[in-house]
C-alpha cells in the first residue's frame, strides 16, 4: 500500500504468476476494493496492461518471466 503504480503492478504481476494464483481480474478487483490501487486504474494489472509499452521492456528477469507466464491470461481478460 502506498507504493507507486509501477511497484504495485510488479507485485501483482509476480503474485499472479505464482502457481495456483487467483485470476488476474480478481487480483485487480481486490487491490482496488482494498484501496491499495486507485479505482481509476482498474487495478494494477489492468493499469499495467494499458501501460505495457512503457514498462514491460524495462522489466528485470523475474518480472519478464512473470509477464511471459501471465500475459496470455491478461490478453484474454483485458484485450
Amino acid at each position: 500500500h502506498g507504493g507507486s503504480l509501477e511497484d504495485q503492478a510488479r507485485g501483482a504481476l509476480l503474485s499472479g504468476a505464482q502457481p495456483h494464483a487467483a485470476d488476474p481480474a480478481f487480483l485487480d478487483v481486490a487491490a482496488s476494493l482494498a484501496g491499495v490501487t486507485p479505482a481509476w486504474t482498474g487495478g494494477p494489472l489492468t493499469w499495467l496492461w494499458t501501460e505495457q509499452d512503457a514498462f514491460v521492456a524495462g522489466f528485470d528477469a523475474e518480472a519478464r518471466a512473470a509477464w511471459a507466464m501471465l500475459e496470455p491470461a491478461l490478453r484474454r481478460s483485458f484485450a
